[in-house]
């Protein structure tokens, strides 16, 4: 079995828009938002790519200063999945 390998964060590449016509121009701002949050600094996506941290627990943004008013949502870590021996 191969150990687990994780894609760099250079090579996540944002994307280029969302699409809101399935969707409240309120949640697409959030989620324009927590994008452009979490892709200001390899780190962020990094921590968020790896899959660092407790299943329900906030993964971006950090819950400091003004960021839950400014952007106006969250994102939460999920459950780890295993398939074919995969995570």
């Amino acid at each position: 079995m191969k150990p687990h390998s994780c894609t760099p964060a250079e090579n996540i590449k944002p994307i280029k828009s969302l699409p809101s016509d399935s969707m409240s121009p309120q949640v697409a701002n959030s989620l324009k938002r927590i994008r452009n949050w979490v892709f200001a600094a390899p780190s962020r996506v990094t921590k968020i790519a790896t899959g660092e941290g407790i299943a329900g627990t906030r993964a971006a943004p950090t819950q400091s200063g003004n960021n839950d008013t400014s952007i106006g949502g969250r994102l939460d870590h999920g459950e780890t999945y295993e398939k074919d021996g995969k995570r």
